[in-house]
C-alpha cells in the first residue's frame, strides 16, 4: 500500500471516526471494499438506498419544474434520454435551485478544437465517463457524492449507501479526480 492510500485510509477513519487494523486496510483495494470494511466497524447492514431516493425526487421536481424533462424518467434510465444537451445552461439553475454542486458533464459529440482537446485529455480535465452512458441513478449518486459533507450527517449514516456516497466524495476530493473515476 503507498503513501496516498494510507493517506486515503487516514482520511476515512478521521471521518467516520473509527481505526482500521493495518492488516484490514491491506485489503481495501476499491470503493466498494472501503465501504463494506467501514459498514463493518460501524455495524450496519443496510442496503436501503433512501438518500438516492430523495435526491431523485428532489432534482426530478426540479427538473420538470424548469421544463427539461418529462414525468415518466426513471431512475434506471439512461440520463441522455431524458436530458439531450446537457452543456445547456440549466444546470447552472438546477444547481441554484437545489444550492448544491451538480457533477462536470462530458459527452461523446466533443466539439471542441483538435489540440485544446488533447491537451485537456493530457492533463486529465475531461471526464474519463461519457454522458450517454450515465444512468439517472448514478448521476443522482455523483452529485450526492460531491455534496456529502451538505447532506449527510455522520450521526445520521444508517445505510451502506450513504457510507458510499461518503467515500466516493472523500476519495474523489482527496485523490482530486472527478466522482465518476
Amino acid at each position: 500500500m503507498g503513501l496516498d492510500s494510507i493517506e486515503l485510509v487516514v482520511e476515512h477513519e478521521r471521518y467516520f471516526n473509527i481505526s482500521i487494523p493495518d492488516k484490514e486496510a491491506g485489503q481495501i483495494f476499491t470503493v466498494q471494499n472501503f465501504v463494506d470494511c467501514i459498514a463493518k466497524h460501524l455495524h450496519i447492514v443496510s442496503n436501503e438506498k433512501t438518500l438516492q431516493t430523495t435526491a431523485y425526487l428532489a432534482i426530478i421536481n426540479h427538473l420538470q419544474a424548469l421544463n427539461k424533462i418529462s414525468s415518466d424518467i426513471n431512475i434506471n434510465d439512461n440520463i441522455a434520454q431524458h436530458i439531450n444537451n446537457p452543456k445547456d445552461r440549466f444546470f447552472l439553475k438546477l444547481a441554484n435551485n437545489i444550492t448544491i454542486k451538480t457533477p462536470k458533464i462530458a459527452t461523446s459529440n466533443n466539439t471542441e478544437a483538435g489540440v485544446i482537446y488533447e491537451f485537456k485529455k493530457l492533463i486529465n480535465w475531461t471526464p474519463t465517463y461519457i454522458w450517454e452512458d450515465l444512468t439517472v441513478a448514478e448521476y443522482i449518486d455523483a452529485t450526492c457524492a460531491i455534496n456529502y459533507e451538505q447532506l449527510i450527517k455522520l450521526e445520521n449514516i444508517k445505510t451502506k449507501h450513504e457510507i458510499y456516497i461518503v467515500v466516493m466524495g472523500i476519495t474523489a476530493k482527496f485523490m482530486g479526480i472527478d466522482v465518476f473515476e
